[in-house]
């Protein structure tokens, strides 16, 4: 190169290497390029050096978080930063984060941080509840995909008079827990039936129906003789579609047959025309006529027209209405008590509670209550006495036999009374054989039809006006 020229560099710009650290940038020459380098003699040396800017080099820092990825970017030497990350859970699990994989360091190049995070198996609650919506359990903290199970006793829904209920399962199926769940009872119903008891002239038949069906019977016959015949005039009460047990009894019309040879006197002695009209002549003064009652459905000819008569006016039984007495119709054993009570002159009674089905108040209360304080009754032993059900003969029987040894009334005639003859012998309970005695030897117990006692069957309220009848005349002497 010759003196004054001014030095050119023709070659490409220098580069220096990158470091981890810098990039570098080419700057200039030191020292710098100039007309007049410092050249002392022919033939000397000058060296230019290149000279660079350095900067701070910067790396990329990836997030990874539940697969999505975060990007920043850092300095060489600075270390990354990030905010704890959430992981959004599932019906399974809930996440809470641990840490970043790897550790976090300063940043000397790209780097890749992936969130790890702890997981938890959720936990649900599983409500039983009865069909009614009544809550039966609750079992909290049941962990995801666990089956459930109802430990308690199985549901119980109340029968109604249609249908008795069974515990079928529930509702839905149960199945592995993936949220909070109910569970409802499910029950099969199963349609009640119920006893129909036809009251036939005395005995009794019974035949099971299904509830809303309407019972049949084909008409019945009652017995008569050659003096009487008897006429079916319908059931009491009249029947209807089945809504629980029901007792249904016949009713029949008493007439006297005109074929029977004192046909004509009978109606005489009755002042009745031979219609069986009331005569337009009265009595004769040497036949007295025949008490009048205000029930119509009382025949002068019923065997216990004299019976009915008795208890009627000496206020010891009442009609069923004010024209109406039914004889045929059972007796309940609240009325049985309340009539030996009447008979007693109405004493003042203490209600005591004494069974728990007689509460106070009610028109059969004072009757039970004086009967039991004296041991005329007893109950069915479970502290309840039934005053609604209707009173066996056999009930009746020793009703009015304890009633009797109450009052001090000789009862010893039953020890020599033989009732093992009667066809329907050993059906009654042990309990009564001494009652039945002693009511079969006083008279005031009837075998109708003859040689049938019936313990077990319903008293008539004409067979009760009998035995009290025959109590106040015979026994009570």
């Amino acid at each position: 190169m010759t003196y004054g020229d001014t030095p050119s560099y023709d070659g490409a710009t220098p580069e220096k290497p990158a470091t981890a650290q810098y990039a570098y940038t080419f700057s200039g020459w030191t020292p710098e390029v100039t007309d007049a380098p410092d050249i002392e003699k022919d033939g000397d040396t000058f060296v230019y050096t290149a000279q660079y800017d350095s900067t701070v080099r910067s790396y990329t820092v990836t997030w990874v978080i539940d697969g999505a990825e975060e990007t920043e970017t850092y300095e060489y030497g600075k270390t990354p930063t990030h905010a704890d990350p959430e992981k959004e859970a599932t019906a399974q699990y809930t996440y809470t984060f641990k840490e970043w994989s790897p550790a976090i360091e300063t940043v000397t190049g790209d780097a890749t941080y992936t969130a790890v995070f702890d997981c938890t198996i959720n936990t649900y609650t599983v409500l039983w509840l009865n069909e009614d919506g009544t809550e039966l359990e609750k079992d909290e903290d049941v962990p995801y995909g666990e089956t459930p199970s109802y430990d308690g006793a199985d549901p119980e829904k109340p029968a109604t008079a249609q249908y008795t209920y069974t515990f079928a399962g529930w509702d839905p199926e149960i199945s592995a827990v993936t949220g909070d769940a109910t569970y409802t009872a499910v029950f099969d119903a199963t349609l009640n039936h119920y006893t129909v008891t036809w009251v036939i002239d005395g005995r009794m038949e019974t035949e099971d129906y299904a509830y809303g069906e309407t019972p049949w019977h084909e008409n019945p016959t009652k017995a008569g003789a050659l003096s009487v015949y008897y006429v079916f005039n319908g059931w009491t009460p009249a029947v209807e579609s089945v809504t629980g047990d029901a007792v249904y009894t016949a009713v029949f019309e008493r007439h006297v047959s005109p074929l029977f040879p004192d046909y004509a006197k009978l109606m005489a002695e009755k002042n009745l025309a031979p219609s069986g009209e009331p005569a337009s002549n009265p009595p004769s003064s040497e036949t007295p006529a025949k008490p009048v009652l205000p029930f119509t459905d009382v025949s002068p000819y019923s065997p216990f027209y004299d019976d009915i008569v008795y208890v009627y006016e000496n206020d010891i039984m009442n009609g069923m209405s004010d024209t109406e007495f039914s004889e045929n119709l059972p007796l309940t054993r609240g009325m049985i008590v309340t009539i030996l009570w009447r008979v007693e002159g109405r004493p003042e009674v203490t209600y005591s509670g004494v069974f728990t089905d007689v509460p106070a108040g009610e028109w059969f209360t004072d009757g039970v209550e004086w009967a039991a304080s004296h041991g005329i009754v007893l109950g069915y032993g479970n502290g309840k006495y039934g005053p609604t059900d209707p009173v066996t003969r056999e009930q009746l029987a020793a009703i009015l036999f304890r009633y009797a040894n109450w009052k001090g009334f000789d009862t010893s005639v039953g020890e020599d009374t033989n009732i093992l003859s009667y066809d329907d012998a050993f059906t009654w309970g042990d309990w009564a054989v001494p009652a039945l005695q002693w009511a079969c030897g006083t008279g005031v117990l009837e075998d109708v039809p003859a040689g049938m006692l019936r313990p077990t069957e319903p008293a008539t309220r004409g067979e009760i006006a009998h035995a009290i009848r025959v109590f106040c005349e015979e026994v009570a002497k």
